[in-house]
Parts: structure tokens; sequence; C-alpha cells
């Protein structure tokens, strides 16, 4: 959008908007997330449109806690051409293996609005690499936007990695919080998470355990003579 300034008594201002063709509104999607230190499966990115046209380049940074060069194959940025009427083209890369072990270290992905002649999705996308491990869950995990939770349990369950303040969202309406149902293991989606037919927040106020069918209460005789859990 351009704004044109005009003299004269009673001056004003002109706003020109400029509509692109749908052809040249692009969005980024990641197709093969989880990358590891030696395998033959490459992460992949994908930049994609809706209808078909003319050849077009857009250009998609790259940063994260895994470094360009070091830990994957990207750098810092790279084009991504889509040939004249295809509605897609993809960008694969491959994790370096080093002898450090980082754990589940991510990569964002940021869309470059470098031309006007381009409508990129603005939105950040995360893939992640990691070290070839028999338990990859016991490895390190990251979390960018420092709220205490984990990116990649973030993802899985429909929160922002790159959004903080989601700690204390409760999606399920169940009564735990979001960092509750990490530290529990539940899902926040779903405030029966077993499928047992008892509460999330029922079985996580019992125990850490979700099993148990009992509670178990223990209690302490004081020289008051009162009953108190203890």
């Amino acid at each position: 959008m351009n704004m044109t300034n005009l003299p004269g008594e009673f001056g004003g201002y002109v706003y020109t908007v400029n509509y692109q063709p749908a052809w040249r509104a692009l969005s980024v999607s990641i197709v093969e997330t989880n990358v590891v230190e030696g395998s033959s499966t490459p992460g992949k990115v994908r930049v994609s449109r809706k209808v078909a046209g003319p050849t077009i380049t857009g250009i998609i940074g790259v940063s994260g806690q895994a470094l360009p060069g070091f830990d994957h194959t990207l750098t810092t940025s790279f084009n991504v051409t889509l040939a004249s009427n295809a509605l897609s083209a993809d960008t694969t890369f491959t994790a370096l293996t080093d002898s450090t072990l980082e754990g589940w270290e991510s990569i964002v992905f940021t869309p470059q609005q470098t031309s006007v002649e381009i409508g990129f999705d603005p939105r950040s996308y995360m893939a992640f690499v990691r070290e070839n491990v028999p338990t990859p869950e016991t490895l390190p995990q990251h979390d960018y936007d420092h709220d205490g939770l984990p990116d990649r349990w973030e993802l899985a369950n429909g929160l922002d990695p790159f959004t903080p303040g989601e700690t204390f969202l409760d999606p399920d309406k169940d009564g735990l919080t979001t960092i509750d149902e990490y530290e529990f293991n539940t899902n926040p989606n779903s405030d029966d998470s077993d499928g047992d037919g008892q509460k999330d927040f029922a079985e996580a106020n019992r125990s850490l355990d979700l099993d148990p069918d009992y509670l178990a209460i223990r209690l302490q005789t004081r020289d008051s003579g009162k009953v108190n859990n203890g």
C-alpha cells in the first residue's frame, strides 16, 4: 500500500492499494519435521500456492538452536523457485553428525518478505534435528519461547512454540494448565487422557500415576489430638 500526501488548503492523503494475483500468494509447510543424524531420510520444507501461475521465487530465512552448516546442511537463507504452473516446490536438508550430545535442536524457517511481488504467509515454522540414539525421547529438548514447554510438545499439542505465555492456558477446561499437563504427561486437549473414565484433574491430584484406581491417604495424629493429612 502506498501513501501520497496531497498539497493545498484541503490537503490529505491518498492511499493506493495494490492487489496481487492469487498465484503470488505463497505458504510454507514442513513435510518432514524430525531429522536424525546419519539418516537417509532428509527433512523437507515445501513452498506452495493454490493457483498456478508463472515462475516465482521466494526466500526462506533459517535460524534456531541448530546451526546452519554445523548441525544441518542448510545455509542462513535459501531460495525456493516454483516453476511455471507448478503448485509447490520442495527443499530438502540432512542433519550433520557431530560428537556433541545436543538433543532435539530446532530449525526455524521464516519467510522473507523481500518483494511486494510475493505474498508470503508471515508465520515462522519449525523442524528438528537430533542424534541417532535408541531412546530419542530421553534426549534434551529445547524451549524456543522460554515458557517452560518444550518445542516438540507444543507443536504436538496444537500450541505455538514461538509464543510465550501459553504456560497457564487450559484448552480442555479440565482445571489443569498446559504446564500441569506437560508435567503429568497428560493431553492438554482431553480431560481424560487415558480414556479410563476418570478425569485428568482428579487423577493428577491423587497421584503422578494415572493408572491406579484408588486414592492413598496418609493420616498423622499430633499431640493436639487433631487428625491432619501429612
